[in-house]
């Protein structure tokens, strides 16, 4: 194209620019929950937090399976959280939510791995340690 390839994008930002044909009415409030592979990076954090500020009758709601840990991660993970965003680390309640609703399974049910709770667990209180400064 005129303007060169087109940049990559994380989910986070796709989901930002979705919202502006949403027509979300502001006399609403809405919920929107986003299931995740990655916590959110940096950047992506600092926009969700943005959009937030800007959108006072959307509350988020974020399960990320694993914590993505370049850069001031945590940093943005907090200005998140200080914008309203909750965040969770996916248990197997989220995972077989996801596989149900989203994935075609063709019927098969979820069958969690080996070590899903511990990596769970792990990443839930590494993310616990973020959001509240420990």
């Amino acid at each position: 194209s005129a303007q060169g390839p087109e940049v990559p994008c994380h989910a986070e930002s796709r989901l930002l620019e979705q919202n502006q044909s949403w027509d979300l009415d502001p006399k609403l409030h809405y919920r929107v929950t986003c299931f995740l592979s990655w916590s959110p990076c940096t950047d992506c954090a600092q926009d969700m937090a943005q959009f937030l500020k800007e959108n006072s009758h959307v509350s988020l709601s974020l399960f990320a399976s694993r914590l993505y840990t370049r850069g001031h991660y945590d940093q943005g993970l907090r200005t998140l959280k200080r914008a309203g965003a909750s965040m969770a680390i996916m248990t197997s309640r989220e995972f077989e939510h996801s596989w149900t609703a989203f994935v075609h399974h063709k019927g098969n049910p979820f069958q969690p791995w080996p070590g899903l709770a511990m990596e769970s667990r792990k990443f839930s209180e590494k993310l616990q340690r973020i959001l509240w400064g420990a």
